[in-house]
């Protein structure tokens, strides 16, 4: 498998090919580079703000940087993707050029491993029994409770009523063992809405202390119905210690004399706007979603503390 390339490389003229890969959330262009592969996808604010809060919380996101439209670097950027994009009728010439109508962009590290869907993930799961290797559920379970931090719904269903998409987990890779894409903040504006997704929230805590339930059963479901595997019950419990974990350590940071979350929030918040400055709806989404972390860390924080 080739590696990922630094994400800081901004010249742009190595580039020796381009190439599709179609995927849940519309597909990304994968960027061929003298020192390896580069995702290429479309950005936004929410997106932006999801992955930098995992970082700056401790889950294992695909990092990602963002290509200011107004720059030298962006323009050529686009150059060089034409350039190096498959000619004009050839299957993948259509998606490649349409990304770059795009204003904002990104490129993403390049992950090895596999996505959690179908034989490529049974298989892989099937390899870890009987061995030493770390099993994923643990960082499983850190990973939902992250989601439900941001409201990212489109993953593992813990607190959502949908089938999930777990396309957007990466098993097995070289740089961890679960490791998320594609995540995306969901602020919630109208109260009552909040109100109902915080009881799911703290359901979900609830489950994660004393048990399994529903929330836990629909993941276990979403789990067997994409990769064939049929958890056994330490391996539940792993994936609610995960969560339980990740819901204690959020609680220590809002609590703790350094107000950790609120300094993230604040760092995160400031990198949005500043990247996203020429989008009319940047600062009200920014605002609205650091809105909705605090009272979802505050649901969090009470659940873990009763």
């Amino acid at each position: 498998s080739y590696p990922s390339a630094p994400l800081d490389d901004s010249d742009w003229r190595s580039m020796s090919g381009v190439l599709w890969a179609h995927g849940g959330s519309g597909g990304v262009g994968l960027l061929k580079r003298p020192s390896g592969i580069l995702c290429l996808k479309k950005c936004s604010p929410e997106e932006l703000f999801a992955q930098r809060l995992a970082h700056a919380l401790g889950v294992r996101v695909a990092d990602m940087r963002v290509i200011d439209s107004s720059s030298e670097e962006a323009g050529s950027l686009r150059l060089n993707v034409k350039h190096a994009s498959p000619a004009a009728g050839e299957s993948d010439s259509l998606p490649v050029r349409s990304i770059l109508r795009f204003e904002f962009l990104c490129v993403m590290e390049f992950l090895d491993g596999v996505g959690m869907m179908g034989m490529p993930a049974h298989d892989y799961l099937k390899t870890l029994e009987g061995t030493a290797q770390p099993r994923p559920w643990r960082e499983l379970g850190r990973l939902m409770a992250f989601d439900m931090l941001v409201n990212n719904y489109d993953r593992l269903p813990l607190a959502w009523s949908n089938e999930g998409n777990l396309s957007n987990v990466m098993l097995g890779s070289s740089v961890g063992t679960v490791v998320g894409i594609d995540q995306g903040a969901a602020p919630i504006k109208h109260e009552d809405g909040l109100q109902r997704y915080l009881q799911r929230v703290r359901q979900a805590v609830r489950e994660a202390r004393y048990g399994e339930g529903k929330a836990f059963g629909a993941v276990v479901e979403a789990i067997f119905n994409n990769t064939g595997m049929q958890l056994a019950p330490g391996e539940v419990a792993d994936m609610r210690q995960g969560c339980l974990d990740f819901a204690r350590e959020l609680a220590g940071s809002v609590e703790g004399p350094a107000g950790l979350l609120d300094n993230a929030l604040d760092e995160v918040c400031r990198e949005v706007r500043g990247c996203f400055a020429r989008q009319q709806t940047c600062d009200e989404v920014v605002s609205s979603t650091r809105t909705m972390v605090q009272q979802v860390a505050a649901a969090l924080q009470e659940e873990v503390g009763r």
